[in-house]
């Protein structure tokens, strides 16, 4: 929507207020709103400011302006009424899936769905269900977007402007989203792995995952090694470049042959970070079997993306994904809408792989 798109933040929040006072029933159906010097008046802005505003809500055919007569509510209140209906975008579980639907149907509120599980992700399918969103007025999105390109920053605007809770639970680009967001801490979490594995005493640290870093255009990927490197300048690192710092981590194709080439080359005291949890368990599992000591020569912590802590054998820096997932179904349901902007962090889970 262009006229969106060149609006200010004020022409915004003035349209958001008068499109507030219309569905609350102060101007029904039929009615004429104030004058605008009235209105400008009791919203706080120019004249000109308020007639981008009314713009913005006869692009929206929420009012009509007739010529000599003034503008006038063109839909009744009760159609611009949010529905009970909270989206749900998911790249997990169906365990996941099960704990959010509960907890909507807990607070009177049905789910709707939209599956980012697919490998190259599909930002075209993607727009047109935030489109259905914003025209179904539902009442609030757990936004997971898709992180290539072309992206729908305008669309989630938009429905930020319509009325609709908005609230990002998982990183989509390595910058912090415009609308409210309770994300984990990925950054931190990285930073904190490093940390941990000097503070042990290990001299080297290695980030194990299936692609450098640099390539890879999964947000979280990049915000670990964004982290991570961080730790390692402000420790005086002699290489904080972490794809100079990589362990490469195969694929299927001739995976025990390659893994065992990548973790050969690792010197004693050196720090692991792997990429997921599962991959940490199996490096631990790997070296032990070839006689490599951990964690007295050889430090591992795995990053749990999941946050499902199921592995057991592997330190590893944890997000409580349940915890997380509660905590946005509550703010999203809440009387007031506080828009949060948190990131939350990981905790460190010590299961005997570094010393």
């Amino acid at each position: 929507m262009p006229i969106l798109e060149r609006a200010g933040p004020r022409v915004i929040q003035a349209y958001r207020e008068m499109r507030n006072r219309i569905s609350r029933g102060d101007f029904e159906f039929g009615d004429a709103l104030p004058s605008q010097r009235v209105l400008s008046q009791e919203l706080g802005v120019s004249l000109v400011t308020l007639n981008r505003a009314v713009a913005l809500l006869v692009n929206d055919g929420l009012v009509e302006s007739r010529v000599g007569s003034g503008v006038y509510v063109s839909r009744p209140a009760e159609s611009l009424s949010a529905s009970g209906i909270i989206s749900y975008m998911y790249l997990a579980d169906g365990e996941s899936l099960t704990h959010v639907q509960q907890g909507a149907l807990a607070r009177g509120y049905l789910l709707s769905v939209f599956s980012q599980c697919q490998n190259n992700w599909n930002p075209n399918a993607e727009r047109h269900f935030l489109r259905k969103v914003k025209e179904q007025r539902h009442h609030g999105l757990l936004a997971f977007c898709s992180p290539t390109a072309p992206r729908n920053d305008d669309l989630l605007r938009e429905l930020v402007v319509a009325g609709v809770r908005v609230l990002h639970i998982e990183h989509y680009c390595v910058d912090l989203p415009e609308q409210p967001y309770l994300l984990p801490d990925f950054e931190r979490a990285g930073h904190a792995a490093v940390i941990n594995l000097l503070l042990a005493g290990y001299r080297r640290i290695r980030f194990l995952s299936q692609e450098p870093p640099s390539t890879r255009e999964v947000p979280f990927m990049r915000l670990l090694a964004k982290g991570m490197q961080r730790a390692l300048a402000d420790h005086g690192a002699e290489s904080t470049s972490i794809d100079e710092n990589w362990l490469p981590f195969p694929s299927h194709v001739d995976h025990e042959e390659r893994l065992a080439a990548s973790l050969a080359a690792v010197e004693p005291d050196t720090g692991i970070v792997a990429y997921s949890d599962n991959a940490a368990s199996e490096v631990v599992e790997h070296l032990r079997r070839r006689g490599r000591s951990v964690p007295d020569t050889i430090g591992v912590i795995g990053i749990d993306v999941a946050g499902s802590a199921n592995v057991k054998d592997v330190d590893i820096m944890s997000f409580d994904r349940e915890a997380l997932l509660d905590r946005a179904i509550a703010m999203m349901t809440a009387p007031d809408w506080r828009e949060p902007r948190e990131l939350a962090p990981a905790k460190w889970i010590k299961q005997g792989t570094v010393r």
